[in-house]
């Protein structure tokens, strides 16, 4: 962690601008000692991804028979949202699984087994 630390976050950290592969001059790098001075860790606990989890409910949609998990309201609200409706459920045509069967359990090199 340390080597982590010295090498990829400090300068991250820091807003060190050098390209890869670049040496910068010794003085102009900035002091690892500064660097907890400058990060206000009251607004960094602010930062959307260190809030908690919010239960905001499935969106409202028109056709509540549609839906049949919780992630097809989302889509069928942004459908709704475009004045588009869902299409219609295709069939699965029974000799077409033997096939996609064969073609997808197919070793990589083509060979028959």
């Amino acid at each position: 962690m340390r080597t982590i630390a010295k090498f990829v976050l400090v300068p991250v950290l820091a807003g060190a601008t050098a390209s890869v592969g670049t040496e910068t001059d010794p003085s102009e790098r900035p002091a690892v000692a500064n660097l907890g001075a400058e990060i206000d860790l009251e607004a960094a606990r602010q930062f959307w991804a260190f809030q908690p989890l919010a239960n905001e409910g499935l969106p409202i949609v028109k056709d509540t028979s549609w839906p049949q998990a919780p992630l097809d309201f989302y889509v069928l609200a942004a459908l709704e949202a475009r004045d588009l409706e869902p299409a219609a459920p295709t069939d699965v045509i029974p000799h077409t699984l033997p096939i996609l069967n064969r073609r997808f359990c197919r070793p990589a090199d083509g060979s028959s087994a």
